[in-house]
């Protein structure tokens, strides 16, 4: 397959700075115009949705990004959701897309398949940035580590 893809995949492998200087998450700010664009924060693979969206959210306005939405784990049913209008037009309208850390098979069981995947498919396409920390950043790959031993 030789499409032409114009977006960005930032992939962060888990625990960056979030209180120095906070240099990976600055440059996930030089993507996007901090001004006009929006950025949602979907906290999917966390145990601590809400908890999780304050610290970046925090971290996010500090470097100058100001609209943010949200797609929480705990209100985030596969059904219900990934296949909800509102939530597909939320992510046609945002332009950099930033998955947290937790549990990427919570992402891939969530979304995968479903008109939320294809949208986000469509923002890369479309020169939309998707960004990810820890298992945000595994869910990138056609192949997905999910578990194993530290030393292996």
């Amino acid at each position: 397959m030789n499409e032409k893809i114009s977006g960005n995949l930032i992939i962060i492998g888990g625990a960056e700075d979030k209180r120095g200087k906070k240099e990976i998450l600055k440059k996930v700010a030089e993507y996007i115009n901090t001004k006009e664009d929006k950025m949602l924060i979907a906290t999917i693979a966390t145990e601590y949705p809400e908890k999780t969206y304050d610290d970046y959210k925090n971290i996010f306005i500090k470097l100058g990004i100001r609209m943010h939405i949200i797609i929480h784990k705990n209100t985030y049913k596969r059904q219900n959701n990934a296949y909800n209008d509102k939530n597909i037009n939320l992510i046609k309208t945002t332009n950099l897309l930033f998955f947290t850390g937790g549990d990427q098979l919570r992402i891939t069981s969530m979304i995968g398949g479903t008109p939320i995947y294809n949208v986000i498919k469509e923002l890369c396409s479309n020169g939309g940035v998707i960004a990810g920390t820890s298992a945000g950043a595994s869910v990138m790959s056609d192949t997905m580590i999910v578990e194993g031993e530290d030393d292996e």
